[in-house]
This record gives C-alpha cells, structure tokens and sequence, in this order.
C-alpha cells in the first residue's frame, strides 16, 4: 500500500448570516502516518482583531494532540493561519 502524502491539514468552514463567526465544522489532522481524523467541533471568530484567540484555542488542540501543522482557512476572506507545533504564526492574505 502506497504512503500517505504529508499534505497539510484542512479546516472546513460554514459561514454564518451575519460572516462574523464560523463554525468549525471538521478539522481533519494529517499526522504523515495515520489517517485522517476528525478532532472535535469548535465556534470560532473569525475577525482581524480576534485572530489570536484563536491561535490560542488551536494552538492548546496542537499541544494536548501533538499535531504537527494546521491550516485554517475562511472562505469569505481567503486568508490562512499556519500554525506550527502550536508556536509559529503566519497570516498569509491570498
């Protein structure tokens, strides 16, 4: 059986009437040797100003799981948070 590509991870999101909040539907983790995998449901803001409290809450999933990496990506404003072992940060506007 062929391996597994380490691709990165995908977030999953349905927007809510007003776009300011997401929900988080599936968060599927690639770990490069398992499946993926379904980690929980989570309510996030998806807002400039509220961006690092979701770091936060991402960032305490990637420690107590172990993760490696995490993208999250909002539909509405095309832009990603990279998340790396829960310390590095990058916000790429595409």
């Amino acid at each position: 059986m062929p391996k597994k590509p380490n691709t990165p991870c995908i977030a999953k999101f349905i927007h809510s009437e007003d776009a300011s909040t997401s929900v988080l539907l599936e968060v599927f983790i690639d770990t490069g040797a398992n499946a993926f995998m379904m980690i929980m449901m989570v309510m996030i803001i998806i807002i400039q100003e509220e961006i690092k409290s979701v770091i936060t809450q991402i960032s305490n999933m990637l420690k107590k799981k172990q993760l490696e990496k995490l993208i999250i990506f909002s539909l509405t404003s095309a832009s990603h948070v990279y998340v790396e072992n829960g310390l590095k940060i990058l916000h790429l506007n595409t």
